[in-house]
C-alpha cells in the first residue's frame, strides 16, 4: 500500500494519503465489478436491479481484511473516477459493517486533490441524510444478492486508519 504525506514526516499535523484503486464509478448503474488480482482483470460480480452507486468505491492494494478480501473503500468525490485509477486519498472515516458475520468494514476518503477534500475532514463533517443514503445502499445491494449484512455504525478518521494499518499485508 502507498503511503504518502503532503508535509515533513516529522511534522505531527501530516495529512496522510492512502492509495485506492477504483473498482466501479460514482453513478455507475447496475453493475458491480471486483478486481481479480491474479489475473489483473475487473471482471463483473453481479448485476443489480435499479441502482445507482451514490459513490466511487474501490479498495486498497495490499491490505487483507476481516472477510479474506482487500479493504474496501468508499472514495467521495464531486465527479465519477475512472475505474482502474489509482487514487491517493485521505482517510476521514469507516463504515462499520458485518456481512454474513464476517468484517467488511468500508473505509471512507476523499481524494487528496479533490475540492470535496478541503471540507471533509472526519466522517462528523458529513451529514446524516448522505450517511443515510450509503446504508441504504448497502442494504439494497444485500437484499438483492439475498444476504445478512450488519451496519454497526459510523467511526471516525483514526479508526479507520488503524483499520488500514492492521489490514496491510508484509
Amino acid at each position: 500500500m502507498t503511503k504518502m504525506s503532503r508535509i515533513d514526516k516529522n511534522d505531527k499535523n501530516i495529512e496522510q494519503r492512502y492509495r485506492v484503486i477504483i473498482e466501479i464509478p460514482k453513478g455507475n448503474m447496475n453493475n458491480k465489478y471486483e478486481f481479480h488480482e491474479d489475473s489483473g482483470e475487473f471482471k463483473l460480480d453481479f448485476v443489480f436491479e435499479n441502482l445507482t452507486w451514490p459513490y466511487n468505491y474501490g479498495f486498497f492494494p495490499r491490505t487483507l481484511a476481516g472477510d479474506g478480501d482487500t479493504v474496501d473503500a468508499i472514495v467521495l468525490s464531486f465527479a465519477p473516477i475512472k475505474q482502474g485509477t489509482a487514487v491517493d486519498c485521505k482517510v476521514i472515516g469507516m463504515l462499520e459493517v458485518l456481512d454474513r458475520r464476517e468484517e467488511d468494514n468500508k473505509i471512507i476518503c476523499v481524494p487528496a486533490d479533490d475540492q470535496l477534500s478541503q471540507n471533509l475532514n472526519d466522517i462528523t463533517d458529513v451529514s446524516d441524510a448522505q450517511k443515510q443514503e450509503w446504508v441504504q445502499f448497502l442494504q439494497e445491494l444485500a437484499r438483492q444478492k439475498k444476504k445478512t449484512v450488519e451496519i454497526k455504525g459510523f467511526l471516525g478518521k483514526d479508526r479507520a486508519e488503524d483499520e488500514i494499518k492492521k489490514s496491510v499485508l508484509k
